[in-house]
């Protein structure tokens, strides 16, 4: 109990300086010249995009040649899915998806730096804003927007730490600086996952207290998490055990709306998003880039299990099983916000690709970790670190696989370096230094 001494005089601290009785210590007012440091960081995020004007793009013209596609050739929307066309029409939504993509692709790599659009049509709202603006505008515009996202993720990392002492304050620098090569690589591709990476960070315990506004900002962050991968609605699950009604319903609500905005356009966006899931998840275990469980498994360690549908189906329910008894063993014994956080922990396990910028969602565990237990601040670098790696070893097959086995070990492993909720003292929102 001894060693919880110094959180429980922080919240006091906390509790007196809201009625305005105490005032706050050197260095926690935004002034200290580490936090100075940590947002000069941010800020060289959210001004990448400006550095990257020419930078070839994978993921953001995908984005947006899909949100063109919907109002002219809605047939055209997934056709970067179709292997081998046939037909007439799936020559054409072929020829139209390239059109579009590269088109949208400003750099001109398209030829060579191809992608498609996996999302559901309900995403597509989100993106159709950007089609008003020029290819150039437009790639820049969501650039800007993962820089910000990714920038905001951190930031709400640093004030879940809430750090008082240098060396918390150091601690939070280093992983800003290990993450930037992975949140420099966010932007570059114009991917949305600084949307996770928020939604992540934002957690679920300030939405009881009062705040209507962290409500629903957390509401809009999964909803839109859920709209852009599917994958994120099993965190809904996880707050339907926390007895979370209000926020489910929030969250259902945004979902609902882009669902409803979405329905202007065929309803056959819907089917053709099933078959193309369908064809991208055939050659998942044997694309050497992929970093799922999965691929690991079968496309490395296990080849000559084949990729049937039955070796499939007896893979997930291994995946499921091995969280579900992590959960039961220790997770459901913790705080509401590492239980959600711990569900981005199973969507990278769950998922049939994964890329290194997923493994971003392991620092706000790390961080709601470390919050409950401040011995355990250290794994906030590791998991940022294990980013960079991640990164830097992608090019390479059996490496890049080997450190993405190790990351997701280290993510199944966090939980239970937290004290159980009766054993720690409750998390405070402290001023941010």
């Amino acid at each position: 109990m001894i060693a919880h001494e110094p959180r429980r005089r922080l919240a006091t601290r906390d509790r007196l300086l809201e009625k305005g009785v105490a005032r706050a210590p050197i260095g926690t007012t935004g002034r200290h010249p580490l936090r100075i440091v940590f947002l000069v960081l941010l800020a060289f995020w959210v001004v990448s995009p400006l550095l990257l004007l020419d930078a070839p793009a994978q993921d953001g013209p995908a984005f947006l040649a899909a949100a063109r596609l919907v109002r002219t050739d809605p047939g055209a929307v997934f056709g970067a899915q179709i292997q081998d066309p046939r037909t007439d029409a799936e020559r054409t939504a072929v020829r139209r998806w390239t059109e579009e993509y590269c088109r949208a692709d400003v750099a001109g790599t398209c030829e060579i730096n191809h992608a498609g659009y996996l999302s559901p049509p309900a995403a597509l709202p989100l993106y159709e804003p950007f089609t008003l603006l020029d290819p150039r505008a437009a790639l820049f515009a969501l650039r800007l927007v993962a820089a910000l996202t990714m920038a905001l993720g951190m930031e709400l990392v640093w004030r879940i730490i809430a750090p008082t002492t240098d060396g918390e304050r150091r601690i939070l620098v280093v992983s800003t600086v290990l993450l930037t090569p992975i949140a420099i690589n966010v932007v570059a591709l114009g991917q949305n996952t600084g949307v996770l990476f928020v939604s992540a960070a934002l957690g679920v315990t300030a939405c009881t207290r009062g705040r209507p506004g962290r409500t629903l900002a957390t509401a809009v962050a999964l909803g839109a998490s859920i709209v852009l991968k599917i994958l994120p609605g099993g965190l809904l699950l996880i707050l339907a055990l926390q007895r979370r009604g209000r926020l489910i319903a929030a969250v259902a609500g945004v979902v609902l709306a882009l669902v409803l905005v979405s329905l202007v356009h065929p309803i056959s966006l819907w089917t053709d998003l099933l078959s193309s899931l369908a064809a991208y998840r055939e050659g998942a275990s044997s694309y050497s880039y992929n970093r799922s469980l999965d691929a690991i498994v079968r496309g490395t360690v296990a080849p000559s299990l084949g990729t049937g549908g039955a070796i499939a189906a007896g893979s997930l329910l291994l995946r499921l099983g091995a969280l579900a008894s992590i959960w039961f063993a220790r997770v459901r014994h913790l705080d509401d916000d590492i239980q959600l956080a711990f569900g981005w922990v199973g969507f990278i396990l769950l998922n049939d690709y994964v890329w290194p910028h997923y493994f971003v969602l392991l620092v706000p565990l790390a961080a709601f970790v470390a919050r409950r237990r401040p011995s355990a601040l250290w794994t906030l670098p590791v998991a940022a670190g294990a980013t960079a790696v991640l990164l830097a070893t992608w090019p390479f097959d059996v490496a890049g696989r080997l450190v993405a086995l190790v990351a997701m070990a280290g993510g199944l492993a966090l939980p239970f370096l937290a004290p159980r909720t009766a054993d720690a003292p409750a998390p405070t929102d402290t001023v941010p230094a």
